[in-house]
């Protein structure tokens, strides 16, 4: 919609890039308008991740925008030579994500986000451009009342953005929000990883089509190699139902810096030299030495596995339930600290927390109480310590719970490999059973007798065995046991006759487990030097 220049600004001594409206195109009323709105929406973002405003103007009747002048290429150029290393695109994909967060906290959706509106500066930082299409929407405002940064013909049916990269809503005419660059965003990062456009199709109804119907090809069957979680991120942002995708930018920029320190470098192979066997000799020889040792060497006591742990304080505030991922890298809490019972999540060592639920689990029988996380860690359960309570699954970043199972269940626990659930019912002794990963197939493996109870069942590291408290809670009067996975060969493990919780097992042959039933102060993570 413009034309740019490169200038040199005599008065602060800097090169600046001039956005010019052609004189043909300036007695277009609507047209400048939306030039001049384009300078106001950017001009009140100011962030380093957005293109820079400097000032605005008019020359011949030809109206001018200054912008900080920018050396580098657009995402498309950077494309133009195939999929990025994964690395690199977490980099650009998180500064990109920072850049709309900080857009939306203003009110402003960009609508048109796309890799020719983001460029790479030579020293590899991230700026968002051209929010010419961006719509201004203030809280106090409805879809109805919101000034649009477009045509007064941009009303609600209208579409509006490139194709391709349009949210579904944006594809069906639908008001747009923050979820609609999000969208667009997953649509950019399919890009930068497999160097394919996610729903480009021969024509542009048919691409639009497959924004609204269809899946973009997977990423393992592009023949992509990466992290896991960031497919469940890329899977989460391209969800066809807006209430499925994250729903903040500033959330989708959370969980990619959890991404942070995955590893995905492989080593080259280099020409040996002479030498490159003396490595292997000394290692083959220390080797040996070490396993001599240990054969002679008289037997030690058992360590102690606290003895060299050490403590990272996760909250300041009361929880009654946490939780660890699998991969050690997030905690899952349940804490009243805005006033109803949420689920929180945080990154280890990140001292970030962000309430998941916001007062909006859902209606329950009684208050949400219990959290854990799936067998591959990309959900979070969540469920209530009363009857007629039915446990859900929401994803790790948050967005609309999901039932899960038809039994009135609690404290749910996934197999090490993650194939198998074990879980309690409410009732009739709180039976527990084992189940397929789904919910299917289940079978009752222990108890039935009322008043006698099986509670915070969880499998052991190797899967051989499923640890629980059983006894009467009314008395609490509890104990340590364990079962096989078919229900065979259960064993009292304990003799202690009181109120204990949550049994981990954190070995081979050892089991943590709380002895009393109490509200925690805040929750802390332990790790094993």
């Amino acid at each position: 919609m413009g034309e740019v220049y490169r200038a040199r600004d005599t008065r602060l001594g800097r090169d600046v890039a001039i956005k010019v409206l052609p004189q043909a195109l300036a007695n277009d009323a609507d047209r400048l308008r939306r030039f001049e709105q384009e300078a106001r929406t950017i001009a009140a973002l100011n962030h380093p991740n957005i293109l820079g405003i400097h000032d605005i103007g008019a020359h011949d009747g030809a109206p001018f925008l200054v912008s900080e002048f920018l050396e580098g290429q657009t995402l498309r150029e950077k494309l133009e030579s195939g999929p990025m290393p994964v690395r690199r695109a977490i980099e650009y994909a998180l500064g990109i994500a920072q850049g709309l967060a900080a857009a939306h906290e203003k009110g402003i959706v960009h609508r048109d986000l796309k890799p020719e509106n983001v460029f790479v500066t030579r020293d590899g930082r991230i700026k968002v451009l051209d929010f010419g299409l961006a719509k201004l929407v203030r809280p106090e405002e409805s879809h109805e009342t919101a000034v649009t940064l477009t045509s007064p013909a941009t009303l609600p049916g209208m579409v509006m953005g490139t194709v391709g990269y349009m949210s579904p809503e944006q594809v069906r005419g639908e008001p747009c929000d923050a979820r609609s660059d999000i969208f667009s965003f997953g649509a950019v990062l399919y890009e930068m990883l497999t160097g394919k456009r996610a729903f480009k199709r021969e024509t542009s109804a048919e691409t639009m089509t497959a924004i609204l119907r269809e899946e973009p090809q997977a990423l393992n069957d592009t023949g992509w190699q990466g992290p896991l979680e960031l497919q469940r991120i890329l899977a989460r942002c391209l969800e066809k139902n807006i209430a499925r995708r994250f729903q903040s930018a500033s959330d989708l920029a959370f969980a990619i810096e959890s991404l942070s320190g995955t590893s995905t470098a492989k080593r080259v192979s280099q020409p040996k030299s002479r030498r490159a066997w003396l490595p292997w000799v000394i290692a083959a020889a220390l080797l040996m030495g070490t396993a001599v040792w240990e054969m002679v060497r008289p037997a030690a006591a058992p360590a102690n596995p606290l003895e060299k742990a050490h403590f990272t304080r996760v909250t300041d505030f009361e929880s009654i339930e946490a939780a660890i991922s699998p991969d050690g890298r997030f905690v899952a809490l349940v804490s009243d600290r805005d006033g109803p019972f949420d689920v929180w999540l945080t990154q280890v060592g990140t001292g970030r927390l962000i309430n998941l639920t916001q007062g909006k689990a859902g209606p329950l029988p009684g208050p949400l109480r219990n959290v854990g996380f799936s067998g591959d860690g990309s959900e979070i359960w969540i469920g209530g310590g009363d009857v007629g309570m039915r446990l859900r699954l929401m994803p790790l970043m948050g967005g609309t719970p999901r039932n899960f199972l038809s039994e009135e269940t609690a404290n749910l626990a996934w197999s090490p490999d993650g194939e198998r659930i074990v879980y309690h019912t409410f009732g009739n002794g709180d039976p527990m059973f084992v189940a397929d990963r789904t919910g299917a197939n289940a079978r009752r493996i222990f108890g039935d007798r009322p008043g006698v109870h099986n509670h915070f069942p969880t499998w052991s590291s190797d899967g051989r065995w499923i640890y629980f408290v059983h006894g009467t809670p009314a008395t609490r009067e509890m104990d340590l046991w364990r079962i096989d996975p078919d229900g065979r060969n259960p064993e009292r493990l304990t003799q202690r006759n009181t109120d204990i919780a949550y049994p981990t097992p954190c070995g081979k042959n050892t089991v943590f487990y709380v002895a009393r039933w109490r509200r925690f102060r805040a929750v802390a993570v332990g790790v094993r030097s």
